[in-house]
C-alpha cells in the first residue's frame, strides 16, 4: 500500500458513508436549505446529535447542485442543535479532542478521515474519551464555561441518580408495551411519556441484557429506509 492511499479528504467521501451515519436522524429541505432532525435525531445525545449534523452538512453536495455555505460557529449551532452554548462548547471541544471535528477560524467541521469512528459513536458502539485538561491551568472562561455553569454542574453531581433504565424497561414489559415489535426510538418515546429521560444510545445495553435474559427477542425491521433492530416480548 502506498502512502497516498492513506489520504482522505471531503471530496473523496462517498454518499454511502454519509448515509450510514445520518439516514435515520435527519431530513434535507432544499427550499429553503435546511437540515431538520427527525424524532429519532432529536432523541440522540448531544455528542451524537452534533456528529450527525456536521456529517449532514458534508452531505449537501450529494443533495443539491450548489451546496449552501453553513455557518458552524457555536453561535450558529445553538438553535439548530437545540443545545445551549454553555453545554455546546464542551461538547465541541470533546469532539475536537477525539479528532472527530476540526476547527478553523472558529468554524467546526467533521473530519472526513474519521467518519467510521463517528458512525460508531452515533450507534453507541464506541464512546468518546474525556477532554484533556490543560496542564498549564486552562481557565473556565476559555472553554466557554462560566462560574454559574460550573456551580450547576457541581449541584447536578450531588443529586440523586435518575430512574434506572432497566427498571423502566421492566415497567414497559409489565404494561404490555412489547407485545408488538418496538424500535429503540419508539422505546425512548414511551419512556419520555412516563417522565423517564432516556436516549437511544443509553438503551442499547439494557435492552441487550433483556434479550440475553430471554425477556425480549429482536429482529431487523425497516425504519425510514434503514434496517434497525426492533424488540418484543420473548416468544417460547
Amino acid at each position: 500500500m502506498a502512502l497516498k492511499d492513506l489520504i482522505v479528504d471531503s471530496g473523496t467521501v462517498t454518499e454511502k458513508a454519509i448515509e450510514e451515519i445520518i439516514s435515520a436522524y435527519v431530513k434535507y429541505e432544499v427550499d429553503p436549505h435546511a437540515i431538520v432532525f427527525t424524532p429519532e435525531g432529536n432523541a440522540l445525545g448531544n455528542e451524537a446529535k452534533a456528529i450527525v449534523y456536521f456529517t449532514a452538512i458534508l452531505g449537501w453536495k450529494f443533495v443539491v447542485d450548489n451546496p449552501p455555505l453553513v455557518g458552524t460557529k457555536p453561535a450558529n449551532l445553538e438553535d439548530v442543535l437545540g443545545i445551549q452554548g454553555s453545554t455546546l462548547r464542551p461538547v465541541l471541544k470533546k469532539l475536537k479532542d477525539n479528532h472527530i471535528l476540526a476547527v478553523d477560524n472558529g468554524e467546526y467541521s467533521i473530519r472526513a478521515s474519521n467518519l467510521t469512528a463517528a458512525r460508531h459513536i452515533v450507534s453507541g458502539e464506541k464512546h468518546l474519551r474525556a477532554s484533556r485538561s490543560n496542564s498549564k491551568g486552562t481557565k473556565a472562561g476559555e472553554l466557554g464555561v462560566t462560574a454559574d455553569t460550573a456551580a450547576r454542574d457541581t449541584a447536578k453531581s450531588k443529586r440523586k441518580p435518575g430512574v434506572p433504565i432497566k427498571a423502566s424497561l421492566e415497567v414497559l414489559l409489565s404494561e404490555g408495551f412489547f407485545i408488538e415489535f418496538r424500535t429503540l426510538a419508539q422505546i425512548v418515546g414511551r419512556l419520555h411519556e412516563l417522565a423517564v429521560i432516556a436516549r437511544v444510545t443509553s438503551l442499547s445495553g439494557p435492552v441487550a441484557d433483556l434479550v440475553r435474559d430471554k425477556k425480549l427477542e429482536r429482529k431487523k425491521v425497516d425504519e425510514n429506509g434503514k434496517q434497525v433492530w426492533a424488540y418484543r416480548v420473548f416468544q417460547d
